[in-house]
C-alpha cells in the first residue's frame, strides 16, 4: 500500500498498481547479482549499498532516499548483474516489472520517469570518475562523505553514516591502507569521528570547505 511519502516519489499511475511497501532492517540483502530482474525498487527512506563485480574488483555506490534501485528490470529480463544490501533500516516500494510495463502502455511518460533516474545515475558515475582522476584521496573522501551526508538530509548537522573503512575505500577508489591513514588524519583534524562501522560527520559544509582548500 502506498503512503503519502510514496506519492511524492512515485508517479500517480503507479500508485494504483500492486506496490509492495515494506520496511527492511539494516544489513539485509535485497538481492544477489544472479537474481532475476522481475521488479525494481523506490527507496523511500534509508541508504542502500550497491556492488557490481568486475573480475576481482568491485564498483561500489550508495543509493539514498528518493532514488530507484534495479530499474533496468523495467527494460530487460535476466540476472540483476549487481548486489544490493541495506546500509540502514530502509523503507522501500517494490514495483513489479509486469505491472510497470502495463501501466506504461497507458501512460508513456512513465518511461521518462525511469529514464531520468538512469540519466542521474550516469551523471553520478561521471562525477566519481572525474574525482578519481583529478582529486587527491583526501579530497575524494571529504567530498564523498559530504555528498552522502547531504543525501541523507544533513547539510549542517551531525550525522552517523553506516560505513566501514572498506566501504569508504571502495567508494573513493583507494586502497584500504591509504583510506585508513587518511581517515585517521581527518579525525585528528576534527573533521569527522570514526566508530565501529560508522563515520560520524559533524558538518557536510565543513567537509566541503576543507576539500576546497586542499
Amino acid at each position: 500500500m502506498a503512503t503519502a511519502a510514496s506519492a511524492a516519489l512515485v508517479p500517480q499511475p503507479l500508485l494504483t498498481t500492486s506496490l509492495r511497501h515494506t520496511k527492511v532492517p539494516k544489513a539485509t540483502l535485497l538481492f544477489p547479482e544472479d537474481a532475476p530482474s522481475t521488479s525494481f525498487y523506490v527507496l523511500e527512506a534509508g541508504m542502500v549499498k550497491v556492488m557490481r563485480r568486475f573480475g576481482e574488483a568491485y564498483l561500489y555506490s550508495i543509493v539514498c532516499a528518493g532514488s530507484t534501485i534495479g530499474e533496468r528490470a523495467a527494460f530487460v529480463q535476466g540476472p540483476r548483474g549487481f548486489t544490493a544490501e541495506t546500509l540502514s533500516e530502509c523503507t522501500l516500494l517494490e514495483i513489479r516489472s509486469s505491472d510497470f510495463v502495463k501501466a506504461a502502455s497507458e501512460w508513456p511518460d512513465l518511461w521518462m520517469w525511469v529514464a531520468r533516474h538512469l540519466v542521474q545515475r550516469a551523471a553520478d558515475l561521471e562525477r566519481r570518475i572525474h574525482s578519481m582522476v583529478n582529486l587527491r584521496v583526501e579530497q575524494r573522501i571529504l567530498y564523498m562523505l559530504a555528498d552522502l551526508s547531504e543525501c541523507a538530509g544533513a547539510h549542517f548537522n551531525a550525522i552517523r553514516l553506516p560505513l566501514t573503512q572498506f566501504d569508504v575505500a571502495m567508494l573513493v577508489g583507494a586502497t584500504r591502507e591509504t583510506t585508513s591513514t587518511t581517515l585517521n588524519q581527518l579525525e585528528r583534524k576534527g573533521l569527522l569521528r570514526l566508530g565501529r562501522a560508522v563515520v560520524e560527520v559533524p558538518s557536510a559544509d565543513e567537509l566541503r570547505k576543507a576539500a576546497e582548500v586542499l
